[in-house]
């Protein structure tokens, strides 16, 4: 009779328990570097008190509105609008396609540090972790450029005035 009731225990905290997730910790090295790491030890020891666990970010930018199908201070003002607003999405699109390339290489990079066992093979591993960090750091900048752009369209779009349309 009790062996059921521990099955049982354990499929509800198995069921109901709190989802697992990688732990990831950001600090600054001495050359001021923004560093990522899942491993606790392999943050220098003064820094272990100031490194930050870090959560993957989503983007913030502000949606891209559409400019209404009215006609906009001009023709020729609302094309521009347009190609710029589609110039924007196909950014986004580059830097999701990005975004993705540096998932999968975590992903690889998680299976390398399994395996990574001689001096030789973590030395490489830890080498491909500095390029992973500073390939992310630039994708994050141009995140935040990106979203930059998209504000001020967003403002550029609401400022402009709408004029009747002509008979």
């Amino acid at each position: 009779m009790r062996l059921p009731s521990i099955v049982l225990a354990l499929m509800l905290l198995l069921i109901f328990g709190p989802p697992a997730a990688a732990e990831f910790y950001r600090y600054v090295d001495k050359h001021g570097n923004v560093l990522y790491t899942d491993d606790v030890s392999k943050i220098p020891a003064d820094q272990r008190k100031t490194a930050q666990p870090y959560e993957e970010s989503r983007s913030t930018a502000a949606p891209v509105v559409k400019p209404e199908k009215k006609k906009i201070a001009g023709e020729k003002s609302g094309e521009e609008i347009e190609k710029e607003r589609q110039q924007l999405e196909d950014e986004k699109k580059g830097l999701d396609r990005e975004y993705n390339d540096l998932k999968k290489q975590r992903d690889a990079l998680d299976e390398a540090k399994k395996s990574a066992v001689t001096p030789e093979q973590i030395k490489q591993y830890n080498d491909q972790i500095v390029e992973y960090n500073t390939r992310a750091t630039a994708l994050q900048d141009k995140f935040d450029a990106h979203g930059e752009k998209v504000k001020a369209y967003n403002e550029k779009v609401k400022s402009k005035p709408e004029q009747p349309e002509k008979k």
